[in-house]
């Protein structure tokens, strides 16, 4: 009994070392039953039990030998045109997620556009409207003051600080209200498109590529 004991002992170390060694072969094995399918420099489908290094960057797919099924598709390289295109296309498709959140949660109904659309536009024209009133005021104002200056001079005579102070005043003021209403009117220009924008969204329901991209744009 010691003696079998003993030999069975001494054959331990070796069963151990040969497991180890399957086990380490296992790897080298899963790896000898793979295959990679890519393109070659001529452009033609190759498949192969390793692929040129110089291949590796166009993508290649990983395939099981004995069944033919694909294990693992490594996708190809991307240039930094193609980085900056898919950006821009994320951004596009997040601009245009974004428009169509806020243009359901403001408005209801196409209606609901058309009265929002009316509302603003008639309140910036109202605006325009004083404006223009104002300016009519202060450029008869300027008109004024800048025909008694004309009278004095005539006549010899000095222009007071007061007057010249109203001149200067009423110019600016001019200045002013015609900035004011140019800025009115292109607000108006702006609103229309918007509501336009929003109107064509409320009705697609979804993002399209060129939609997105358009948004992408327009937010820039």
């Amino acid at each position: 009994m010691g003696i079998r004991y003993r030999s069975d002992f001494r054959w331990r170390p070796r069963a151990a070392v040969l497991i180890m060694g399957v086990i380490l072969l296992i790897p080298s094995l899963a790896l000898a039953n793979r295959l990679y399918r890519y393109l070659d420099a001529s452009g033609q489908v190759a498949i192969s039990n390793s692929i040129p290094s110089d291949r590796v960057k166009f993508g290649y797919e990983v395939v099981d030998a004995r069944s033919g099924r694909v294990i693992e598709v490594v996708e190809a390289q991307k240039s930094p045109e193609e980085i900056a295109r898919l950006e821009q296309e994320a951004a596009a498709r997040k601009a245009c997620e974004d428009a169509l959140d806020r243009v359901y949660s403001v408005y209801q109904s196409e209606l609901d556009i058309e009265n929002a659309e009316e509302q603003t536009l008639e309140s910036l024209e109202q605006r325009i409207a004083n404006a223009e009133f104002n300016l009519e005021r202060a450029q008869s104002q300027k008109d004024g003051f800048e025909a008694t200056a004309a009278r004095l001079e005539r006549s010899g005579k000095e222009l007071d600080a007061s007057l010249i102070s109203n001149i200067e005043r009423s110019q600016v003021q001019v200045k002013s209200l015609e900035t004011e209403i140019v800025q009115r009117r292109q607000e108006q220009s702006e609103a229309k498109e918007r509501f336009a924008r929003d109107r064509a969204l409320f009705r697609q329901e979804i993002c399209v590529e060129q939609t997105a991209i358009s948004a992408v744009t327009e937010a820039n």
